[in-house]
């Protein structure tokens, strides 16, 4: 089997992919690795785009991930890390699938209907009498459709932003701290670096239009109400500072820093100092 250093792979400690409703249940393989370790699982998404993760197990299928050769040693300590860290995957390592994120969530535009309807229905007492009724039944909500003749003229604008995480040390603990919802991933890549499974968050603008110009109305027509994310490059560095060009942070007042060499890979501890 293949190994990877165990320092570097703390830097891009799990990979993720995109959630299935499938059975975990898969055919056990047989492993000779004496020491404890987790495998890396990888899953295709379409042609050459894949995203991957360190897995605990020995299954030949995990959840839709096929198992690899390679996997990666911990021992006891970096198992705390680990589990900071479980089910989260490296955005850097997986940038071509969260750019593939971005560029498939664009902003769309949903419709406010409302209308009422006569419904009838039937009672029975005790003493086995039917009487029919009538009732009024309000019905509202949101859809795609600007043709309808129920639209009010109320519409709204969803937008997906993004967050991520960083593993911070804590009284002697690691624990996962969430970041804010950015409109690019590239905003916080380097500072949160490991993302979940849908690093998603939708948000709406509101806004109260003419029913007639509801046909007219695209995402366009609003584009100003958020900001949003470059993709005519897929340069992940195009907003990275350069007090992230050599190290990956994760900052936390009064607590020591994890820092991650991007060069090296070495994992370490930094006290942080005050003046």
């Amino acid at each position: 089997m293949e190994k990877i250093s165990l320092k570097k792979a703390l830097a891009v400690l799990v990979a993720l992919g995109i959630p299935v409703a499938m059975s975990g249940c898969s055919k056990q393989v047989e492993c000779d690795v004496p020491v404890r370790h987790l495998h890396l699982y990888k899953k295709n998404i379409s042609g050459t785009l894949s995203i991957s993760k360190y897995v605990d197990s020995e299954a030949e299928d995990y959840w839709g991930y096929s198992r690899t050769p390679e996997y990666m040693e911990i021992t006891k300590d970096d198992e705390a890390f680990y589990k900071a860290a479980k089910e989260l995957y490296n955005g850097e390592d997986n940038w071509r699938y969260l750019f593939a994120v971005m560029n498939s969530n664009p902003d769309f535009l949903e419709f406010y209907y409302e209308y009422t309807t006569i419904e009838t229905y039937t009672t029975t007492d005790s003493k086995g009498h039917t009487q029919t009724h009538t009732r009024t039944v309000h019905h509202d909500g949101w859809h795609t459709n600007a043709y309808d003749s129920d639209n009010t003229g109320k519409v709204r604008m969803g937008h997906y932003r993004y967050h991520g995480f960083r593993v911070i040390q804590k009284n002697g603990k690691y624990e996962r701290q969430k970041s804010r919802s950015v409109d690019d991933i590239r905003d916080i890549i380097y500072d949160y670096p490991y993302f979940e499974d849908d690093p998603r968050d939708l948000v709406y603008s509101y806004h109260h239009c003419n029913k007639r110009d509801l046909p007219k109305l695209t995402p366009a027509s609003f584009a100003s109400d958020f900001n949003h994310p470059r993709l005519d490059t897929t340069d992940i560095n195009l907003n990275k500072s350069e007090n992230t060009q050599n190290e990956l942070t994760a900052n936390s007042d009064n607590v020591p820093t994890i820092v991650v060499d991007r060069n090296s890979g070495k994992v370490y501890i930094k006290e942080r100092k005050y003046d």
